[in-house]
């Protein structure tokens, strides 16, 4: 499954590229649509991812209310930052859990790949909050560190364990392979996260490697 991942889009233009995709996840915090326009597009769409990270554009209840509004009315799947405050991610798992929302908690480093036994105490902590599936991202800055995202598929089903940068892009064409439910790609050249693939590429790239 290849998820789209949007945050450079009018809700218009996000209504018509969902027919498009088997999912699509909204970067609240870049798009910078208010409640009701995601309130909009959930009354049409509701297979999508919904996240928003910390950023300057939004304060923390602003982000709060941002998500709350997208469980409230629908969206499939939510996304928190496990480096949120501890008392942001439990009230909103709270309401997760209530609406029968499906939950991915996700650990993002820009900087490095952390040891193994670190991604898989991150792991374990995903799970034993409750999430549904565990997303790690990391800078992988060579081989040795993109070995260690690899070998998360190994350990463990429900998880999307993909490298960032140009050096692990390969991570994101692998991932299906390797039985992550899907995996991200942008619109064209928007990408959202360093060495994401756009899905000409992604799609054209696996078409090659699959023939």
């Amino acid at each position: 499954m290849i998820c789209l991942s949007l945050g450079n889009a009018s809700v218009e233009e996000a209504q018509e590229l969902k027919k498009q995709f088997d999912l699509v996840e909204l970067r609240l915090d870049k798009l910078l649509w208010t409640e009701d326009q995601l309130k909009t597009f959930l009354s049409h769409s509701k297979r999508c991812i919904i996240t928003c990270r910390e950023s300057k554009n939004h304060s923390e209840q602003e982000r709060k209310s941002l998500l709350l509004a997208g469980i409230n009315n629908g969206a499939a799947v939510v996304d928190l930052d496990m480096n949120n405050e501890a008392s942001f991610n439990d009230e909103l798992i709270k309401e997760i859990k209530a609406r029968g929302t499906k939950l991915i908690i996700s650990y993002h480093n820009y900087e490095h790949t952390p040891p193994l036994p670190v991604l898989k105490k991150y792991i374990e902590q995903h799970f034993i909050k409750g999430a549904d599936l565990s997303k790690i991202a990391c800078q992988c800055p060579n081989a040795e560190a993109l070995s260690r995202i690899f070998s998360l598929y190994y350990h463990y089903n429900n998880v999307v364990a993909i490298g960032m940068g140009e050096f692990a892009k390969i991570s994101r064409l692998a991932a299906l392979d390797l039985g992550a439910p899907f995996s991200y790609v942008s619109l064209d050249k928007d990408a959202t996260a360093p060495g994401q693939l756009s899905h000409e590429d992604f799609t054209s790239i696996r078409k090659i490697l699959h023939d």
